[in-house]
């Protein structure tokens, strides 16, 4: 089970359609997060969720909440930024309890929102999950969110190859 709503094979979320993904410039690289990023990634994260909930100062919008340094405290390695021209526009976290992984606060730079970085800080995600052969995964929404943000192409994928693998028939072409 994928938390979230899972979409047909193929199908695209009305968010998907209404927005096509525009170019990003320079080549975004995706990368264990170190610790020295750290203020970098929390700014981001504070910023786009202070941005998406309307916050007045959207720096402010946890309070001392710390996700970021929490997140990265419990497993380095679980841990991963995006990096445009050097400097870290987006950053992502797995979390694995037994059988079931969870990911988030996946975030990226508010300027560059909807040019494929989320999805790109994805894919470090769905390979732990496959590491770890987790039975379960997904992305806890406040729920002022759920509904509005659409499940990933990748977790839909990522659930599909799971089942395949599940039923006996190996890993999917792809």
């Amino acid at each position: 089970m994928v938390t979230g709503d899972i979409l047909e094979e193929g199908a695209m979320s009305a968010m998907e359609q209404q927005q096509p993904p525009r170019a990003v410039l320079g080549d975004v690289l995706i990368r264990p997060l170190q610790e020295g990023d750290l203020d970098a990634a929390d700014r981001v994260m504070r910023i786009a969720f202070g941005t998406f909930l309307g916050a007045p100062d959207p720096m402010m919008v946890f309070g001392d909440m710390d996700y970021v340094r929490s997140r990265f405290a419990a497993e380095p390695s679980w841990a991963f930024a995006a990096e445009l021209d050097g400097e870290v526009v987006g950053s992502n976290f797995a979390t694995r309890w037994g059988s079931y992984g969870f990911f988030g606060p996946l975030t990226v730079r508010v300027d560059l929102w909807d040019r494929g970085i989320a999805g790109r800080l994805m894919q470090p995600i769905m390979d732990l999950f496959d590491q770890w052969q987790v039975r379960q995964a997904g992305l806890a929404l406040q729920r002022r969110l759920h509904g509005s943000v659409p499940t990933p192409a990748c977790m839909r994928s990522w659930a599909a190859q799971r089942d395949h693998r599940a039923e006996g028939r190996g890993r999917m072409p792809t």
